[in-house]
């Protein structure tokens, strides 16, 4: 009976055996090899635009073999007969994105040597921004993954490629328009810059969303104008090639009250405080209805955790009692979904912040604008590390809006988003330009939320430990060095130009 050809991996057949079982001749036995291995090489190549497709959609840890399998149309087993695990392929698709992003003649590299004036400057930005929208799968998989290094064992070895992007960039702009510029401050700008394109890129449908922007051709738009004021201001900065000129305009007398609000690491008496509301939480609970409500905030406690860490694709009921260690089943009591959960604790931790947001403001009535930004700032970036779950949630699931937009947690996050701007706001000086000063609040608070948010994976991407005071600082400095030169100019105390 004649066989119907397999998509099978070579040397899993009859090798030297024809159609019936008869030995075939060496010429045909030729002829037949080179057709499979024709027939290999396009079934590897079909495996790897599924596995493309499929890390570019989902989170490392959501998206699996079996899903590549299927989104190839070949059996699962066949994907790792060509590419031995799931995390080599994501590493030769990271390269692959890599090259995407840093092909041989990007557009705007033309534009590098005429960043000093303003229109050259903006003809960069357009084809920088413009090449970016045309390989949007790549900014995509950057923002996908950048909270996995801190829910994962092991870090990503895809997600280093980051760092082969930005030492690149680094070299491309500091080598031919920069050469004079500090190397950290180049760094700094070129770090923020990156990882605006990726977040505006790379999540666009979220952002769209949040800035109640309704068209595509708008939010480009928007994108475009937003990058123009601020990093026209800083690359200026940059130019003049001074040591620290931005950082040395910001306000250096902070009293001691004030500067106890600079981040720092979690001490052991925080920890032990943690523990000690986790034990509670755990405890046994009273009778009747207390029991009830108990049991409710022990669930809701175990899903923060949960969905802070872990993409709402990934997450699953079963992980939140492990977390909560009881039995997954009582969720269905309380919450008959993921998506009744997910909502809950959204709305639960975003409401937290936002009256944590409140106290930030405590004390800086009748302060010089730029005092208040400072220290706004780090107050932001101290709670934000000691209490860090609403912004992993947050991170974890910014890029899966489009994915997700039906999922009332997903729209709860969004509209949080753009709550922030209406509350930090009201520090601005009321005859500042309302576009100008949307835009900026806009992008700082996506920087802080990512800075804060992704600890591990960018902290490595720096070269800086995780968990130190060094990183916090490090972020603050950049922030400062980043968005003071913009500040200054939309609070009339630089001109333009």
């Amino acid at each position: 009976m004649k066989r119907e050809p397999k998509d099978e991996a070579p040397g899993s057949g009859d090798s030297g055996v024809g159609p019936v079982g008869g030995r075939t001749h060496p010429k045909d036995a030729q002829g037949l090899g080179e057709a499979f291995a024709g027939k290999s090489a396009e079934t590897r190549q079909r495996i790897f635009s599924a596995a493309v497709k499929v890390f570019t959609s989902y989170p490392y840890s959501a998206a699996s073999i079996r899903m590549i399998g299927d989104e190839a149309g070949v059996r699962h087993p066949l994907v790792l007969h060509y590419f031995g695990s799931k995390l080599a392929l994501f590493e030769e698709v990271a390269k692959y994105l890599e090259d995407r992003v840093l092909d041989s003649g990007p557009p705007f590299l033309k534009n590098l040597r005429n960043l000093s004036s303003d229109e050259g400057f903006d003809r960069f930005l357009d084809d920088i921004i413009n090449h970016g929208f045309k390989r949007t799968e790549s900014y995509r998989a950057i923002m996908l993954n950048m909270g996995e290094a801190r829910s994962l064992e092991k870090a990503l070895p895809g997600l280093n490629r980051m760092t082969d992007v930005r030492e690149k960039a680094q070299k491309m702009v500091g080598g031919r328009a920069l050469g004079g510029a500090p190397p950290l401050e180049t760094e700094m700008f070129l770090l923020v810059f990156i990882l605006s394109l990726s977040h505006f890129v790379g999540a666009a449908d979220f952002h769209r969303m949040a800035l109640g922007i309704e068209s595509e051709e708008d939010y480009r738009s928007w994108v475009h104008e937003t990058f123009r004021f601020l990093f026209r201001p800083v690359l200026k900065v940059l130019s003049r090639n001074r040591p620290t000129s931005a950082l040395q305009e910001t306000p250096q007398a902070i009293d001691e009250e004030n500067s106890a609000h600079l981040p720092h690491p979690t001490g052991p008496a925080d920890r032990d405080d943690e523990k000690a509301r986790e034990k509670a939480g755990n405890g046994q609970a009273g009778n009747g209805g207390g029991k009830s409500e108990e049991t409710r905030k022990r669930i809701i406690r175990a899903a923060r955790k949960v969905f802070s860490r872990h993409p709402y694709n990934a997450a699953s009921i079963r992980m939140i009692g492990q977390a909560g260690n009881f039995d997954f089943t009582k969720i269905h009591h309380f919450y008959p979904t993921k998506e009744h959960l997910f909502e809950a604790v959204a709305k639960d931790l975003f409401e937290e912040f936002t009256r944590a947001a409140e106290e930030w403001r405590v004390g800086l009535t009748g302060l010089d604008v730029n005092e208040i930004f400072a220290l706004y700032l780090k107050r932001a970036l101290d709670y934000i590390f000691k209490n860090p779950e609403a912004i992993g949630l947050l991170m974890h699931n910014i890029p899966q809006y489009a994915r997700f937009r039906h999922v009332v947690g997903f729209d709860y996050i969004a509209r949080f988003h753009a709550r922030m701007l209406y509350t930090i706001k009201a520090f601005m000086p009321p005859d500042s330009p309302e576009q100008t000063v949307r835009l900026w609040l806009y992008t700082i608070i996506t920087m802080v939320y990512t800075f804060a948010g992704s600890p591990d994976y960018l902290s490595n991407l720096m070269g800086v430990p995780t968990d130190s005071d060094f990183y916090r600082r490090r972020i603050y400095e950049t922030l400062v060095f980043v968005f003071m030169p913009s500040f200054f100019l939309f609070t009339n105390q630089i001109e333009n130009g």
